[in-house]
């Protein structure tokens, strides 16, 4: 998913994993200008766009958008994987150990190890917000406190707190899982909703939460404190240095130690040289 003008950074992800049998299904927000992308093997297309706002419901929409993309696609192909990435994402794989290391069945999706209220007001609470903008501004701080009186005068509770789960929104996932929650067609509880693209995966899969929650109490670990939802989800995002932290040319030598390891994608990164110049010994 990306937006903006910018779209180097995605760019040079193309270029690390451009692959015969790697295919990149871009949502572009519709407020901007289509990029011009292109690959030399992989297959770049470019689905109906709608407009999205920063923790509306329209993320989650745009992503649903993607994943009917990815099964029902015109290309007569049965994908296997899914991975869902931003445009401020790079690649910690090169191609061929991308291709090798999700495996049939494997699956990489973050859960958060508990929901507190303030989350779970979230999903609980009806926030007619997809049309407005939300984020860093005091009209969207006003609008939020507003409607969050009014859901509290008026008792509303929308959905059960056992019946949802949260993670990271970003996941990569064995294309059954992808087909499973399509089939599930559950929209209209996440919907005017606040950042329910962090609800959305891991309530429709939360058979997939690890039994051993032991694995994600711990919340922030590493040298840089990654979350266990990070971790879990295959991504390399530091929550501690940042919301998250952006990573630059200074953080080369901390990323190269993470190439062809557990980490999938790391995020964000806003430099074009990040990507080029990490892997300019691995294309």
């Amino acid at each position: 998913m990306g937006f903006g003008n910018k779209y180097d950074v995605l760019q040079e992800t193309i270029n690390i994993l451009d692959d015969i049998d790697i295919d990149f299904f871009i949502h572009w927000d519709k407020r901007f200008p289509l990029p011009k992308l292109y690959s030399n093997h992989s297959r770049i297309i470019y689905i109906p766009r709608i407009k999205v706002r920063w923790a509306t419901d329209l993320q989650t929409k745009a992503q649903i958008l993607l994943m009917n993309s990815v099964i029902n696609n015109n290309l007569d192909i049965k994908y296997g994987y899914c991975h869902l990435i931003s445009s401020n994402d790079i690649p910690l794989m090169d191609k061929n150990y991308f291709k090798n290391y999700f495996k049939e069945g494997s699956y990489y999706l973050g859960f958060f190890d508990y929901l507190n209220d303030y989350e779970y007001k979230k999903m609980k609470y009806y926030y007619p917000i997809r049309y407005f903008n939300i984020k860093n501004n005091l009209t969207g701080y006003i609008l939020i406190r507003l409607f969050t009186l009014l859901n509290k005068i008026f008792h509303i509770n929308r959905i059960n707190r056992n019946c949802i789960e949260k993670g990271v929104n970003w996941y990569s996932l064995d294309i059954k899982y992808i087909e499973e929650v399509m089939k599930k067609d559950n929209f209209q509880i996440f919907k005017n909703t606040i950042s329910s693209d962090e609800f959305y995966m891991q309530t429709s899969l939360k058979k997939l939460k690890p039994k051993d929650e032991t694995n994600i109490y711990d919340y922030y670990s590493d040298k840089y404190r990654l979350t266990e939802s990070s971790k879990l989800s295959s991504r390399y995002i530091d929550f501690y240095r940042g919301t998250p932290y952006v990573f630059s040319m200074s953080d080369l030598d901390e990323l190269r130690q993470n190439i062809n390891s557990k980490y999938a994608f790391a995020r964000k990164v806003y430099d074009k040289d990040v990507p080029l110049r990490l892997f300019n010994n691995h294309i």
